[in-house]
């Protein structure tokens, strides 16, 4: 596991997409409901832990890569805690390109998922739409659009080889069901990804205006979560990754601290062949100006400075690990 997002207290974008490519390819889908309330938020000792886990996950939950799409094209059942959205949209990708042009442009193929339910592929040039109407493989039962459009290709995309694009992807309606636990997603993002000596050097830029994610245990809403405006970047060199951005977070639900904040990556984080980042520093940034800056000590250890008024000095120091900021997940 690469940081603490990855605890099993989330699925994301990641797992919607690659089960969606998996069954082959809409929409009675569940809505996504109504975005988080906005309301006033401020920094506070009692919810600093809290919030700091939040902003932390929404960095890495976008960005973050792990080397998991191999297993995925192979057909492997990978755990949603184990994949970042960069990895489904990879995955989709390689498929695409390793499957070959099966369609004529401009044409639709439909298939019986495996338990039940449809799914459709539609492609009209470098555009792919796919879509699932209550498709079921194995536990999981899918409903909603997943569309992209591929450009500025250069190289051959693959696992191993050397290639760069731009790639817009467009999450409609989107919705997943696994035993009890439901994901919703809406919103358009850009990717510009870039790979080389074999696959061991990438960069990735993923940027966009609005994305709205709800995830359900059981029928209720444990996190309604909004990104807006948010801009992120993931390098990896060999076995070392890092990441960072910026945007604006609005939360909220039964499982978590109502949240509504801006953040700013000050220093990337990174990982490093540990579980956690070791060293990062972000500034959380609520609607009072109260501030919170996270810094990362070590694969461990946080800590935490809050300033209470917004007046730029620090006016509590909490130090704590990574692995309590998971379990406020």
């Amino acid at each position: 596991m690469h940081s603490f997002h990855k605890s099993g207290r989330y699925l994301t974008p990641v797992l919607a997409s690659i089960l969606l490519v998996a069954c082959g390819g809409g929409s009675d889908a569940p809505t996504t409901g109504s975005l988080p309330t906005a309301v006033a938020s401020a920094v506070t000792v009692q919810n600093a832990e809290s919030l700091a886990a939040q902003g932390h996950a929404a960095l890495s939950n976008m960005s973050d890569q792990s080397d998991f799409a191999p297993e995925l094209l192979m057909g492997v059942s990978v755990s949603p805690r184990n994949l970042s959205l960069l990895d489904a949209s990879l995955a989709l990708l390689y498929r695409k390109s390793e499957a070959g042009a099966a369609l004529v442009t401009g044409s639709t193929i439909t298939e019986n998922c495996t338990h039940g339910g449809t799914a459709s592929l539609t492609e009209t040039g470098n555009h792919v739409s796919i879509t699932a109407y209550n498709c079921r493989e194995d536990s999981a039962v899918m409903n909603g659009t997943l569309s992209f459009t591929i450009s500025n290709m250069s190289g051959t995309p693959g696992r191993n080889t050397n290639w760069e694009a731009a790639m817009a992807l467009s999450y409609q309606q989107l919705s997943i069901e696994v035993d009890g636990i439901g994901l919703r997603i809406n919103g358009d993002l850009t990717l510009n990804y870039k790979q080389s000596n074999f696959g061991q050097t990438t960069s990735a830029g993923i940027n966009g205006q609005s994305l709205h994610v709800r995830y359900l245990e059981n029928g209720t809403t444990a996190v309604n979560a909004a990104l807006q405006s948010f801009n992120f970047l993931l390098t990896r060199n060999s076995s070392t990754y890092t990441d960072s951005g910026s945007f604006t977070y609005m939360a909220d639900g039964t499982k978590i601290e109502a949240a509504n904040y801006t953040v700013t990556t000050n220093t990337a984080f990174r990982r490093s062949g540990a579980s956690y980042p070791d060293q990062g520093v972000m500034t959380l940034t609520a609607t009072n100006n109260s501030k919170l800056i996270l810094t990362a000590l070590s694969s461990t250890n946080v800590r935490l400075e809050l300033d209470l008024n917004g007046d730029g000095q620090i006016d509590e120091t909490i130090n704590t690990t990574w692995a309590t900021l998971a379990s406020k997940l």
